[in-house]
């Protein structure tokens, strides 16, 4: 993740598309989303996103779509994530490439497993989820959880 100046609690995990596909290209993380996709029109960091930008013929075709927002602890952790997930869907993702391993290391020494048992009903509602969505049933239940315990605050 980059810092960014104004550091916040919310961190806002992100992916660059191509309007002309809608294909998330790159993902990263910021606490600033709208200067954050300035920088990347204005002067792109990563050789790869400066590359696929000279395709296109206006600045605009590059679009941010916010993935997920998190907190700076778990920033780390749900940026790989995110990599991990695009990279099934493109493995030309542009991202600096992370080995697999080291994304699979930083998710498990960040979790715990936990084992649970669920109602058919509700096991069949998130597998089309899943299906629907492409995250997994896993990940549809730690959102529920992280969504229950803020309002409990």
């Amino acid at each position: 993740m980059e810092q960014e100046s104004g550091s916040s609690e919310i961190v806002f995990i992100y992916g660059l598309i191509d309007r002309r596909d809608g294909a998330v290209q790159y993902v990263g993380a910021t606490a600033q989303p709208r200067a954050r996709l300035y920088a990347h029109r204005q002067r792109p960091i990563n050789k790869g996103v400066s590359k696929w930008m000279k395709t296109f013929s206006c600045k605009s075709d590059l679009e941010m779509v916010i993935l997920e927002e998190t907190t700076t602890q778990d920033a780390g952790t749900r940026e790989d994530y995110h990599i991990a997930a695009h990279l099934k869907k493109n493995p030309n993702l542009l991202n600096v490439r992370r080995s697999d391993n080291t994304i699979r290391q930083r998710l498990r020494d960040s979790m715990a497993r936990f084992q649970l048992l669920l109602p058919r009903r509700l096991k069949s509602r998130l597998e089309r989820l899943h299906k629907s969505t492409g995250l997994s049933v896993g990940e549809h239940i730690r959102r529920a959880i992280d969504d229950y315990l803020r309002r409990q605050k």
